[in-house]
């Protein structure tokens, strides 16, 4: 399982936490990918994490060691030269050659297509196999060309359709131990990295069969921070998301449709909470506090008076006390939004929400989008923030603000103002040395 990713198109919500380190409704990404492939009948013996090697992984790894109790290969992947390079990072695990199966750690499956996917496998074992996500949806990704038997080649990222056309590569392979071995013999791209995609080319190329797996089930690449909020929706609704009441629910809640109480998360009075809501550990929402559908209150949240929560994300140990409104955004772990803090998530023309990732603007298509927060970021009280802006880790933001453009990590913000002296009334005597 290729994991080593750092998500840079996710900052700043990736920049203290890896991207398959981000919870959504209670999982991780990389736990919900090790659970797919222990689903499909792989054993956890045989599968390796390629990791990257900050310390940020080793915690991570920690916590999913303990929460499925099994026992993964690590290989850490100390440069990031690329997909190739992780596999080749990776193979160094297996004391001879094997057959592979190759999982990115940052995409959403539903679980039956990685069981299909395995399930293809033995039928066809001696074939390389490569998942194909069949969606109107193409722009902006890898897509492979061919027919139901056959993958003829992957085009990246091209700007118009191209005839012959199966889907998008969705980051799902197997090779068989004849085709994996040349790996170890692709050269660097253009790019300067060693892809994976080239080693599919590469059999292609030598009479190998590569076989497309065809799938319409939803599929996510979470590259960009309105996936991670499109994924999360996805995931509140669907089968695989369990809700149990188990925690403190006050008398005078009120709980409607799906909503999950971690056991030792409280709701108290007069919250009123819309699923679907999922509420983890430690969590303590209201009183009088209204919880609107899929929204995610992590672990050691807290949601207090006069706070309306909506379609978001609330990361790990953040705070919002009271009179605040967050809708349609991710707000990092460890923050704290002062009351009346305000996320804007509606456009006056209506038209989609524009997004700055890595110094480039993106539309988001999302018609209702609200901010991104960075970890450990503070606002003062009344601070009004507009859709589609992001904020940078461990920034401060002084009251009364109106945030209208993206701010950097580590800023102190604050409105400039003047004092001066009022001319004095008519009459006034001022006393000797005033």
């Amino acid at each position: 399982m290729l994991a080593a990713g750092l998500g840079t198109r996710l900052y700043p919500i990736t920049k203290l936490v890896p991207k398959p380190g981000l919870t959504l409704v209670g999982k991780t990404i990389l736990e919900r990918t090790i659970r797919n492939l222990l689903a499909g009948g792989v054993s956890p013996e045989n599968i390796v994490l390629v990791l990257g090697p900050e310390k940020e992984f080793k915690s991570l790894l920690a916590e999913i060691k303990e929460r499925l109790s099994g026992e993964f290969s690590i290989a850490i992947q100390h440069e990031r030269k690329g997909t190739g390079h992780a596999v080749q990072t990776g193979l160094q695990a297996f004391a001879r050659e094997e057959d592979v199966l190759v999982i990115n750690g940052d995409v959403i499956f539903e679980p039956n297509t990685v069981a299909g996917f395995i399930d293809k496998i033995k039928a066809y074992p001696r074939d390389g196999l490569l998942a194909v996500w069949a969606a109107d949806q193409w722009e902006g990704y890898g897509l492979v060309l061919g027919d139901a038997e056959r993958v003829s080649t992957i085009v990246e990222k091209p700007e118009n359709r191209p005839p012959h056309m199966l889907g998008v590569n969705a980051g799902l392979y197997y090779f068989p131990r004849d085709q994996i071995k040349f790996i170890h013999d692709l050269p660097m791209s253009v790019r300067g990295e060693i892809e994976l995609t080239d080693l599919i080319s590469k059999n292609i190329e030598r009479g190998n069969t590569v076989r497309p797996y065809v799938f319409s089930g939803y599929w996510a690449d979470v590259g960009k921070p309105w996936d991670l909020l499109n994924a999360h929706e996805f995931l509140m609704e669907s089968e695989q998301t369990e809700f149990q009441v188990l925690g403190t629910v006050e008398n005078g809640a009120k709980l409607h449709g799906n909503v999950h109480v971690a056991r030792t998360a409280r709701v108290r009075a007069g919250a009123y909470i819309e699923g679907p809501v999922y509420i983890d550990e430690g969590a303590d929402i209201g009183p009088n506090c209204y919880i609107r559908s899929k929204t995610y209150l992590g672990k050691n949240t807290r949601v207090g008076n006069a706070c309306e929560i909506k379609n978001s994300i609330l990361f790990e140990g953040t705070h919002v006390a009271h009179l605040s409104y967050v809708g349609d955004s991710l707000i990092g772990r460890y923050c704290n939004l002062g009351a009346g803090t305000i996320t804007a998530n509606l456009r006056h023309d209506n038209r989609p929400v524009k997004v700055t990732i890595k110094g480039e603007r993106w539309s988001s298509g999302r018609r209702k989008l609200g901010t991104f927060i960075g970890d450990y970021v503070k606002t003062g009280i009344g601070v009004s923030i507009l859709p589609g802006v992001v904020i940078g880790e461990k920034t401060w933001i002084g009251a009364g603000m109106v945030i209208e453009r993206d701010i950097p990590a580590n800023k102190l913000v604050v409105q400039k103002f003047e004092v001066r002296m009022m001319d004095k009334p008519a009459g006034h005597q001022t006393s000797k040395g005033s």
